[in-house]
């Protein structure tokens, strides 16, 4: 091997250190990579019995999913979808709201629910990563 180079040479003279360095620098776009593998245990996990309390595990991932971009997305959505119903239950109830009154009444029943949906989800999502904080101190 007659004057082979050290990584720390290839480095310094802005050669790849290895063959997917080389096709980047080639202009190739960089292979997707999912950054939330799921493991066979987070699988198990979420099939599992629904009641049971959650662990510490699934804790965590729902601090760190709390933290993400995602998370007022998915909040955005809740929104969305009680915007909808409440929507829906107004425009009801300005037309003939004597003669539509069962539909009315289910339809305010629905923003209703959902409502209580959206804030019980928060808050238990909250109580969970409080739970994790509260065992971490």
């Amino acid at each position: 091997m007659p004057n082979e180079q050290t990584p720390f040479e290839k480095y310094l003279a802005g050669e790849p250190l290895n063959e997917e360095l080389a096709a980047l620098q080639s202009g190739a776009e960089p292979a997707a990579v999912n950054p939330f593998p799921t493991s066979p245990s987070h699988a198990l996990a979420v099939n599992g019995d629904p009641e049971r309390e959650l662990t510490n595990t699934e804790r965590l991932d729902l601090k760190e999913m709390r933290l993400s971009p995602g998370w007022p997305v998915m909040q955005r959505l809740f929104q969305k979808l009680f915007a909808i119903h409440h929507k829906s239950a107004i425009t009801l109830s300005q037309y003939s709201p004597l003669e539509n009154r069962d539909k009315i009444a289910e339809e305010w029943a629905y923003v209703v629910m959902y409502r209580r949906a959206i804030d019980e989800f928060n808050k238990l999502a909250t109580a969970e990563v409080e739970e994790l904080e509260k065992e971490a101190r």
